[in-house]
């Protein structure tokens, strides 16, 4: 057998035993990471719901981006998700944030996004958020 051959082989077989180990051992996150690989399925009557933050600056409200945050998308919505209190957890945020943000007080606003095929309308709940 030839140099080309024997790569070939063991590439194939280095492939066939990943695909068999994948099999073996059921991963259930990305490896090195805690990101789920799949989401749970969500009832229909559990809508999905989308999280803004606002902030007052010199009396106008303005929305904090995860960007102004020091955080990404996942990141922010991991953490306002993971708290058992919304509004808490919008006020540690935006504190931490707030010597170079410059906003006086702090808002989260929680939109629910009706499902498609329904006359729903969006719903919006807000609660001031401590700072």
């Amino acid at each position: 057998m030839t140099v080309r051959e024997w790569v070939a082989s063991a590439g194939f077989v280095a492939f066939m035993a990943l695909k068999l180990t994948e099999i073996l051992v059921p991963l259930e996150s990305w490896p090195f990471s805690n990101v789920a690989m799949f989401s749970e399925r969500r009832p229909a009557h559990v809508l999905p719901q989308r999280i803004h933050i606002y902030g007052r600056r010199d009396g106008q409200w303005v929305e904090l981006t995860s960007r102004d945050l020091s955080l990404t998308d996942d990141e922010l919505g991991s953490r306002l998700r993971s708290s058992p209190d919304l509004r808490l957890a919008c006020g540690e945020i935006v504190a931490a944030n707030n010597p170079r943000l410059g906003v006086d007080a702090a808002m989260v606003m929680v939109e629910d996004v009706p499902r498609p095929g329904t006359d729903a309308r969006p719903e919006w709940h807000s609660a001031p958020c401590p700072l």
